[in-house]
């Protein structure tokens, strides 16, 4: 999925004074920063740093970002708080889906990307009403109410004695939903754990990805997370030294709704258009495998994590060789 054109000639336009070779010391240095984040340190600190992001790491978040708030499409959203925004890749993204969002808070620390974001929405959606603060997520004070909640990539970089304070905050003014993204690594995966525990606990029903709210049956030794295909730019390709066209952006994620599922006005089986409850269908985990006369699928129900196969006998057999990891299945 290619990004909006302005948000393309938004970045080519920052980014142009600059030399690819100029930057790609900082993307290195980014990435390791980002497999050894501690003590909530922000490895984004000089220019080049910041347009390094921008041309290696956003046009692989954007389109994670919007496969995932896209499985809420069918909710009326009018109002958005973006929590430690980065660029805004979220916001952009919810401003695709959402027709009637019109109030977004971005709560950014970093002066480069909040400058940035700040430029290009005022730019573009000049009739929406947009507050840009400067905070660190966790200093900030949640004071009004906002129906869609988004932290991406930001749980990674809290420190542990923050995480569970600041969550709880962030949950208690939020009407409808809160969406976590995170990277998808054991890392990752166990911070999307650890948040779904409270969130249950604080009478949080999840939507996604997850069919229920009973314990995650995951092992220790096993992380759950997902992955999208994106094209990469020319730019990415410098920088990331590749040679395909192409790279598998890893997320994990969680979407939890402040309401019961049977209680949703708009309720869908996420991605499905019949009336089916969630609970009647398992999330897909690893790759399909795709067999002679049969379709196999490694899921996760409110049972647990199971194998399921479909035969070519079986109505479904067409509809389920089109699936993939990270769809959902009809429970058999």
């Amino acid at each position: 999925m290619k990004q909006p054109e302005y948000l393309y000639e938004s970045i080519k336009k920052v980014s142009s004074s600059k030399k690819l070779k100029h930057i790609l010391e900082s993307r290195i240095k980014i990435t390791e920063s980002y497999k050894n984040i501690e003590d909530n340190i922000d490895p984004i600190k000089t220019e080049n740093d910041f347009i390094s992001y921008l041309l290696s790491r956003f046009p692989s978040t954007y389109p994670v970002s919007h496969q995932i708030i896209s499985m809420l499409k069918e909710f009326d959203i009018k109002s958005l708080i973006d929590i430690g925004a980065g660029p805004a890749t979220c916001t952009y993204a919810s401003l695709e889906i959402f027709k009637n969002l019109s109030n977004i808070t971005l709560v950014e620390r970093n002066p480069f990307f909040l400058d940035f974001s700040k430029t290009v929405l005022r730019e573009n959606f000049k009739s929406l009403n947009f507050n840009f603060v400067r905070e660190d997520l966790t200093r900030f004070k949640y004071d009004d109410f906002y129906d869609v909640g988004i932290m991406s990539y930001v749980i990674n970089e809290l420190d542990d004695n923050k995480k569970e304070e600041t969550l709880k905050k962030i949950w208690s003014k939020i009407n409808d939903f809160l969406i976590i993204i995170e990277p998808g690594t054991k890392k990752g995966f166990e911070n999307i754990r650890k948040t779904r525990e409270l969130l249950i606990k604080e009478k949080g029903y999840i939507y996604a990805p997850c069919t229920h709210n009973l314990a995650c049956p995951i092992k220790d030794d096993d992380w759950c997370h997902f992955y999208k295909r994106v094209e990469r730019t020319k730019e990415q390709m410098y920088l990331k030294s590749a040679t395909e066209s192409y790279e598998d952006e890893k997320f994990a994620y969680l979407i939890v709704s402040k309401k019961e599922l049977t209680q949703l006005a708009n309720f869908k089986s996420n991605e499905d258009e019949d009336e089916n409850s969630n609970n009647k269908k398992s999330r897909i985990i690893r790759f399909p495998r795709i067999l002679k006369g049969h379709v196999s699928f490694e899921i996760c129900n409110e049972s647990g994590i199971n194998k399921l196969t479909v035969s070519a006998k079986n109505k479904n057999y067409k509809s389920s060789k089109k699936l993939s990891w990270g769809d959902l299945i009809e429970n058999d």
